[in-house]
């Protein structure tokens, strides 16, 4: 499936504070989010499973977020 958009999600893990990174790629669907703003009130954050490579703690606290080029396929 085609990728429209991808981000750069930042977290830091509740449990030991260590910041990490995660790239999203948002498939080219219906209402899929198109800006930070969109992905920020979307569900696809929701379905998003955090585990800090680190600690294993399961809690992480979103703390910014970049809007990447999608790459092409």
């Amino acid at each position: 499936m085609p990728i429209a958009r991808q981000f750069k999600l930042f977290v830091r893990c509740e449990c030991c504070r260590r910041e990490s990174s995660r790239v999203i790629d948002v498939p080219d669907v219906e209402d899929a989010p198109t800006d930070v703003e969109e992905l920020l009130c979307s569900t696809l954050l929701e379905r998003q499973v955090f585990d800090c490579r680190e600690c294993h703690g399961t809690i992480g606290l979103i703390t910014g977020v970049a809007t990447l080029e999608a790459e092409a396929a």
